[in-house]
Order: structure tokens, then C-alpha cells, then sequence
């Protein structure tokens, strides 16, 4: 699986092939397919494991952070700084991540569950404390989601010169903490 990444990450999706990671492993294609089905499957493998890191950021940045309002924030943050370290340093990865999520691999769809259910027990969090004053929690996530698409997919950026910065990605969830903080 390594050597997987480390080629497609470097060649990139499409010209990355069984043969070649055969051949980084000194081995047959016939010995890669009895750990995989197809192509296909290796390459999905590849982006489960990019975004099972991208997990273990959060999951940390989560820890790391007290309050609900600044756990969002360090959601956003990790995933904000995953894209943009894909985007300009590994755009081979971002390509793939990209396409996973174009085409709703999956893994893509993982990844969605679980940053929902973060979301989710953050704002039961915060709610909890007294923080957020919110009584649908479960649709309270799913619109912060839908708002944070911005960060969460940075292709889906209203600006076409893809200048989403951390300072914006701060106002945004601060925009959103006032919201939940709200009483009505």
C-alpha cells in the first residue's frame, strides 16, 4: 500500500498502474491482485488511507482544543490545511482526493459520516456547557457542514482565485459560532 501512495502521489492517478507498483515491489501484478481486486481498488485504498490521516488530524485537533466553538474551528483549520498542503505541494494527491470525491467513492462517504458525527457530538458539546443554544442538533450539523463546504471541499469555493486563507476560515466559523451561540 505504500508504494501505492508514494506512486500515485508522484506519477498521479491516471498514470499510475498495477505494473509499475508491481514492479516497485519486485513482484508480479499477479501477486498485487490477490491483495486487491482492480486498479481501481488499489487507487481507493490510497485515498482511504489519505483521508484516514486527514481523520486522525481532526481526531486530534478535537482533543487538542477547549470549548465547542474552538473544536469547530480546529476542524475547519485541519482540514483547511490538508487541502491547501495537497494543493500546492501534492497536487497528484489532491487529484485524487478530488476525483473520490467527485465520484463519491466510498471512502469519501466515510469521511462525510464521520466529520458529520464530529460536528454533531461537538454541538451536543456545546450545548451541553451552555455554549450553543441550539434544540435540533443533528440539523444544526448537517447546515454547519453544509456551510463549511467552502473548507470542507475547496473546490467548491465561490472564488475563482481559490484565496480561502486561515483568517477567513476563522471569520467563517466565528460567523457560525454567533449563530449557535444565539438565543432566540
Amino acid at each position: 500500500m505504500v508504494k501505492a501512495d508514494e506512486l500515485v502521489r508522484h506519477f498521479g492517478l491516471a498514470k499510475t498502474t498495477v505494473a509499475d507498483i508491481a514492479a516497485a515491489l519486485s513482484m508480479s501484478p499477479a501477486n498485487i491482485y490477490k491483495s486487491f481486486s482492480s486498479r481501481d481498488a488499489i487507487i481507493e485504498a490510497v485515498a482511504e488511507e489519505g483521508l484516514a490521516e486527514l481523520k486522525r488530524t481532526i481526531e486530534s485537533a478535537i482533543a487538542s482544543s477547549s470549548g465547542a466553538l474552538a473544536r469547530i474551528d480546529s476542524v475547519a483549520l485541519a482540514v483547511f490545511h490538508c487541502h491547501n498542503q495537497y494543493f500546492r505541494h501534492e497536487p497528484q494527491m489532491f487529484q485524487l482526493l478530488f476525483t473520490a470525491n467527485a465520484e463519491h467513492w466510498d471512502c469519501v462517504r466515510h469521511f462525510k459520516r464521520f466529520l458529520l458525527r464530529k460536528i454533531t457530538e461537538t454541538i451536543e458539546a456545546g450545548s451541553r456547557s451552555g455554549e450553543f443554544h441550539i434544540s435540533e442538533v443533528g440539523a444544526a450539523a448537517r447546515v454547519l457542514i453544509d456551510c463549511l463546504a467552502v473548507v470542507i471541499e475547496p473546490t467548491a469555493s465561490p472564488d475563482p482565485d481559490n484565496k480561502l486563507t486561515e483568517k477567513r476560515v476563522h471569520a467563517l466559523v466565528n460567523f457560525l459560532g454567533r449563530a449557535l451561540s444565539r438565543r432566540d
